[in-house]
C-alpha cells in the first residue's frame, strides 16, 4: 500500500466491512469522524492511505451507511462551527441591554446587505480567477462546491476533512494561507452565524487551498530543504490569498469601519505592493529566493492572463454586438463612464467582480490628466481626483456609517440626494429614487435587478408605492446576480 498511487484499491465487499468496523468502533463510541478517518487508515492500511480513499470511504458512498455517514458529518460540521463561534457567543451574552441594543442598530445594515451574499463569494471574492484560465479547473470546482456545500452540512464537513488531510495542509497553515480556523470575513458570517454564508465562505477556503496547492506542486521539487519549502509557500500564500479576496495589511486592520476590509486590502494590495514586488523580483533576479521566483512569475503569468483574455472576451463580445445588429457598443476608451471595459447585451451590462473596480479608479484618475476645463467643471485636476478617491473611499465603508452618513448629509457616497431630500440634485447626479435607493441598500446581489425593475414599473404607469412592493418582493425572492446592471435605454422621440 506504501508505494502504490493509483485509484481507490478498496472494493465495494471490502468498503461495506471497514464501514461496519467503523460504525462499531468509532461513530457509536462517540468518535468525532475525522478521527474516524485516521482509525480506519490505521486499521486497514497501515497509516499509508491517500487522502482521497479515507474521504471516499467515510462519505458512506455504495453502502447501506449512507444516511449515517451524513449524519456523522452534519454533527462534525456543527461542531466545528461550535468551537468556532464560541468565544464571541460568550462575549455576546456578557453583554447588557444597551449593548445588545447599539450592536443590533450597527449590524442591522450590513446584515441587510449581505442577505443571500454568501451565493456569491467565489465571484465577489474570486471572480478575477474567470480571466486566468490555468485557475479556471479550481475556480469551476469552487464554484459548484460552494453551491452544493451551502445545502449540505454533510458535503460541507467532508470537503474540509479532506483538505486538512492533504500532504501540504500542515505548510500552508505555517505558510499564512488564510484557511484555518480563523479564516472568516469581518463581521457576523462565521462569528454568530451557522447557515449557508457561513459553508460558502467555507467552500470558498477550500478553493483558496486548492489553488496554492495547485501552484507549489509547479514550482517545489523533492531535493528541496523544509526551509525552502516553506518559503515558496509563504510567498505563494500571499498570491492565493489576494486572489480569493483576502489580504494582510492596514485596510485589513480597520475592521468594522470598512465593508470587507480583507476583501479590499487584497484588492489594493495586488494593484501597489504585488506589483513593485514582482517588478524587485526580477530586477534583481539572481539574488531572488526560490519563493520570490515562484511568485514572480505566478504573477506576471496571472497579469498576462487577465489583460489578454478580459480584452479578447470583450473584443468577442464587440463583435457579436456588431454581428447581430445591437445598438451597443462596448466602451473600451473611457474610464470616466459606469460601462467601461463592462460586457454588454439585451439593454445589460456587466462585469466580472473582482479588481475592475479598482481598475477603473486608476483609469478615471489617470484621465484627469488629460480633460480639458469644460470637463473638469471649474474644478483643478487635484480637487478631481481628490473626489474620485474620496467616492471609491466612501463606497468602502461599512453599511451602518453609510446610512448615518446619508442622513446627517441628505446624499449618498455618488453624491446624488436621499429621495427623503428637497435637493432635485443635477442632470449628471440626480435625486435617486425610492427604488434606486431601495436598490443600493438591500442585498449586494440583487441590486442592479431591483433598480431595473422598479424603473421599468415606474415607466410602464405603475405608482410608486406599487413598483416599490415589487422590489420588496424581489428582495425576499432572492433573485438577481452580482455584477450586472441595465444600461439606460435612450428615451424615444415622439412621432409627430
Amino acid at each position: 500500500m506504501a508505494c502504490y498511487s493509483g485509484p481507490n484499491p478498496v472494493t465495494d465487499k471490502e468498503r461495506m466491512t471497514i464501514w461496519a468496523w467503523a460504525k462499531a468502533n468509532g461513530i457509536d463510541r462517540g468518535l468525532p469522524i475525522e478521527k474516524v478517518g485516521d482509525a480506519i487508515n490505521k486499521q486497514f492500511f497501515a497509516g499509508h492511505a491517500k487522502p482521497e480513499w479515507i474521504s471516499d470511504i467515510l462519505s458512506g458512498r455504495k453502502t447501506p451507511f449512507k444516511s449515517v455517514a451524513d449524519a456523522a458529518w452534519r454533527t462534525q460540521y456543527n461542531r466545528r462551527a461550535i468551537v468556532q463561534q464560541a468565544a464571541n457567543l460568550s462575549k455576546l451574552q456578557s453583554m447588557g441591554p444597551v449593548g445588545k441594543t447599539l450592536r443590533a442598530l450597527w449590524t442591522f445594515p450590513r446584515s441587510v446587505a449581505v442577505f443571500g451574499h454568501g451565493f456569491v463569494f467565489p465571484i465577489t471574492h474570486a471572480g478575477d480567477l474567470a480571466m486566468r484560465p490555468q485557475s479556471w479547473g479550481h475556480f469551476i470546482t469552487g464554484v459548484f462546491n460552494t453551491y452544493r456545500g451551502a445545502f449540505s452540512k454533510a458535503y460541507t464537513g467532508r470537503i474540509l476533512d479532506y483538505m486538512q488531510r492533504q500532504p501540504l495542509f500542515t505548510t500552508a497553515l505555517r505558510s499564512g494561507l488564510d484557511v484555518g480556523a480563523k479564516s472568516h470575513p469581518s463581521g457576523l458570517i462565521s462569528r454568530y452565524y451557522n447557515g449557508p454564508a457561513k459553508r460558502a465562505w467555507d467552500m470558498l477556503t477550500v478553493m483558496r487551498y486548492e489553488l496554492w496547492n495547485g501552484q507549489m506542486q509547479k514550482f517545489i521539487t523533492p531535493e528541496m530543504s523544509h526551509e525552502e519549502v516553506l518559503d515558496v509557500g509563504k510567498h505563494l500564500a500571499d498570491w492565493a490569498n489576494h486572489a480569493t479576496g483576502s489580504g494582510k495589511g492596514p485596510i485589513a486592520n480597520v475592521g468594522g469601519i470598512l465593508f470587507g476590509p480583507k476583501l479590499t486590502q487584497s484588492k489594493i494590495s495586488r494593484l501597489t505592493v504585488d506589483p513593485l514586488e514582482t517588478v524587485k523580483t526580477f530586477a534583481n533576479w539572481k539574488s531572488a529566493s526560490a519563493g520570490e521566483k515562484a511568485v514572480a512569475w505566478t504573477r506576471l503569468s496571472g497579469a498576462t492572463q487577465y489583460l489578454v483574455t478580459g480584452v479578447g472576451f470583450l473584443a468577442v463580445n464587440q463583435g457579436l454586438l456588431q454581428a447581430l445588429g445591437v445598438n451597443q457598443n462596448v466602451n473600451f476608451t473611457d474610464p470616466t463612464k459606469g460601462d467601461w471595459m463592462s460586457f454588454k447585451a439585451g439593454g445589460l451590462e456587466g462585469y466580472v467582480p473582482g479588481l475592475h473596480t479598482e481598475i477603473r479608479t486608476v483609469g478615471k484618475i489617470l484621465a484627469t490628466a488629460f480633460m480639458s476645463s469644460k470637463d473638469l467643471h471649474g474644478e483643478t485636476r487635484f480637487a478631481k481626483t481628490a473626489d474620485i478617491v474620496g467616492q471609491y473611499a466612501l463606497a468602502k465603508v461599512s453599511p451602518p456609517i453609510q446610512r448615518t452618513l446619508e442622513v446627517v448629509h441628505g446624499q449618498n457616497w455618488m453624491g446624488r440626494p436621499v429621495p427623503w431630500s428637497s435637493d432635485q440634485g443635477t442632470k449628471s447626479r440626480p435625486r435617486l429614487s425610492w427604488g434606486e435607493y431601495a436598490a443600493n441598500i438591500g442585498p449586494i446581489p440583487l441590486e442592479g435587478p431591483i433598480a431595473y425593475v422598479y424603473d421599468k414599473l415606474k415607466k410602464g404607469g405603475a405608482s410608486a408605492m406599487d413598483a416599490l412592493a415589487v422590489t420588496k418582493g424581489l428582495i425576499i425572492a432572492g433573485l438577481g446576480a452580482t455584477g450586472v446592471h441595465v444600461q439606460e435605454e435612450p428615451a424615444k422621440k415622439p412621432k409627430h
